[in-house]
């Protein structure tokens, strides 16, 4: 058999098998709206396999190489296999949806999230423990009620509790106590009507209070002990801001930015990386595409993004500068619903 004719046998199977499969940063989840719930996808190294999904779901979180979510007044814990396990909460318990942002966090062996209970026609808001390799919910605190509809995150020994709806106070819950204290004070803590948003811990830092206008709070120092004055920032990004996450960049703790254009722009179409403490931008990327919102492993430095291009997850490289598609999507899926739970490495 002649050289000739094996080259072109070689390329003859390269073209019936395809490209090889990019070097995918971390395993994900995808979560896409269907029918009344969702379709629940697992991408590894260029493949994708669908696995169970329940009817309906309210939030999700992930931790190393498996993700939890609740649905339908179950905790459902999907591993790295991807066929879920199920436990039953309390009944009673109502689903506290908080959209597309991570609401579900963990310590050691527990998971917690917020639910709301409703007692003759009036709710409370919870903060749940699951506890174990089947999980059960084990404990439930209620949430101070000057804290309406909670939102959390993460901070050291615990999570800060805060209002969506701003200008009422943090509270913190520490793992160790098992219990809740006030942070920030409604008096200690003031925004403006457009600036209630979000709160992040950065590291080496503290917990800051983010707006959509681009105004941040430095509200604690890094041992969470409230400052006597908080520490103001004008964040010169170029757009309104419509997503932050605490990460880091080079090993330098930095929040990561997702920006609209303009007032009214509903998509993404800037990443920043910006480092609150010296308030200077550390890094910036103007998308070639339209972004609906991103998610970040815990650990690892690649951005998934939902894009209206195709549309499709595109998985962006901070160090390259770069972004490929990972997973294409149908051209009717609803984007503002879709979810991506990246997986950080064991």
């Amino acid at each position: 058999m002649t050289r000739h004719l094996l080259l072109t046998i070689s390329l003859a199977f390269l073209v019936l098998l395809g490209p090889p499969a990019r070097g995918q940063s971390n395993p994900l989840y995808l979560m896409i709206p269907s029918g009344t719930g969702f379709k629940i996808v697992r991408v590894e190294q260029g493949k994708t396999s669908e696995v169970a999904a329940p009817p309906f779901v309210k939030a999700y979180g992930y931790h190393a190489d498996a993700m939890k979510m609740i649905g339908a007044s179950k905790l459902w814990d999907f591993g790295p296999t991807g066929k879920p396990s199920r436990t039953e909460l309390a009944s009673g318990v109502v689903e506290y949806v908080t959209g597309p942002d991570r609401q579900l966090f963990f310590h050691d062996d527990s998971t917690y999230f917020l639910t709301v209970e409703f007692e003759k026609g009036k709710g409370h808001y919870l903060l749940n423990e699951a506890k174990g390799a089947t999980p059960k919910v084990v404990n439930s605190w209620k949430v101070p009620a000057e804290i309406r509809n909670p939102l959390m995150t993460p901070v050291p020994g615990g999570l800060a509790v805060y209002s969506g709806q701003g200008n009422n106070g943090v509270t913190l819950f520490s793992f160790k106590d098992a219990a809740f204290r006030s942070l920030v004070g409604e008096k200690d803590f003031k925004a403006g009507p457009d600036q209630t948003w979000r709160m992040v811990f950065v590291p080496q830092q503290g917990l800051w209070h983010l707006s959509r206008a681009g105004r941040a709070q430095r509200l604690t120092d890094v041992s969470l002990k409230l400052l006597e004055k908080p520490v103001e920032r004008a964040l010169r990004v170029g757009g309104r801001v419509k997503k932050a996450v605490a990460t880091a960049l080079e090993r330098k703790p930095a929040v990561l930015l997702g920006v609209a254009a303009k007032d009214g722009d509903e998509d993404i179409t800037r990443l920043v990386y910006y480092d609150l403490e010296g308030d200077k931008e550390i890094d910036r990327a103007d998308l070639d595409f339209k972004a609906v919102t991103f998610s970040i492993p815990d650990t690892g430095s690649a951005v998934y993004l939902v894009s209206r291009s195709g549309p499709s997850i595109v998985e962006y490289d901070p160090k390259t500068k770069k972004g490929e598609t990972i997973v294409k999507l149908d051209e009717k899926t609803d984007l503002r619903d879709v979810r991506i739970c990246p997986l950080s490495p064991k």
